[in-house]
């Protein structure tokens, strides 16, 4: 096993990620007082730990495999960094490499309905985004997560009926060849459609299709429309979840 050590202040968010191909990785890091903050492994993979230090000093952080060698070369990389705040209707552009994390927060009232909405310019490569009330999101730990683009190209997080309070949202770089440009933003209280599932349906009755989004209201039509013309009407409309109306479609003629 390896030992490193490194100065970080109370209040910072550290990103610790290792890659060890081929070896069952451990991390394990201990506060200045000596205790255990965090462990993460990684079977043939990238482990990596997310947390908030809550002590200024000197932090011990020791590497290896299952059986506490390091046998082969492997990559580590820290990151030391603090929340930044989302400023409701603001747009921030960013740039994430490979395996870190960009870490963001925002304050919200109880019974909003939130949404967090990431897009990226196209670039090769893999990106995540992650939500967490009161909390730092993992890969592994989180309330919410989008990990692929919906129907409109972006990566969007619903939190319908919010409770009052800190939501942290975590942007993954999963799987990045350099770095990724993308651009993050946050809004309240409008009607929004994320994605509709499924994307391509069979003209006969009783088609059902799932809307996901905010603001959805008891009453509300849906229609299939070509240009101005509607084509077809939903023959029901129900509200699923806040996030989802279920709609019925005859499409047999």
């Amino acid at each position: 096993m390896d030992a490193y050590t490194f100065a970080a202040a109370g209040g910072d968010y550290l990103t610790l990620t290792m890659n060890y191909p081929n070896y069952h990785t451990y991390l394990k890091l201990y506060q200045p007082n000596g205790s255990l903050i965090s462990d993460a492994s990684g079977k043939y993979q990238v482990a990596t730990i997310l947390t908030r230090l809550n002590e200024t000093g000197q932090y011990c952080l020791i590497v290896g495999d299952s059986s506490g060698q390091t046998a082969a070369p492997y990559s580590l990389k820290l990151q030391l960094a603090r929340p930044q705040q989302l400023i409701i209707g603001k747009t921030y552009d960013r740039q994430i490499t490979n395996g870190m994390w960009d870490t963001y927060y925002l304050d919200v009232p109880a019974g909003e309905d939130l949404l967090v909405r990431m897009s990226t310019p196209g670039e090769s490569g893999s990106i995540e985004l992650y939500a967490a009330f009161n909390r730092t999101p993992t890969e592994s730990t989180y309330d919410f997560v989008q990990k692929t683009p919906g129907a409109q190209g972006t990566y969007d997080i619903l939190i319908p009926g919010t409770i009052g309070g800190r939501y942290q949202i975590g942007v993954f770089g999963k799987n990045i060849p350099t770095s990724l440009s993308y651009s993050i933003n946050a809004s309240l209280g409008d009607t929004y459609v994320s994605n509709i599932y499924p994307s391509i349906v069979p003209n006969r009755a009783n088609t059902r299709i799932n809307i996901y989004g905010l603001g959805f209201e008891e009453g509300m039509h849906v229609s299939f429309l070509s240009g101005n013309a509607t084509i077809s009407e939903a023959t029901s409309v129900n509200i699923g979840s806040e996030a989802m109306l279920t709609c019925m479609f005859d499409l047999s003629s």
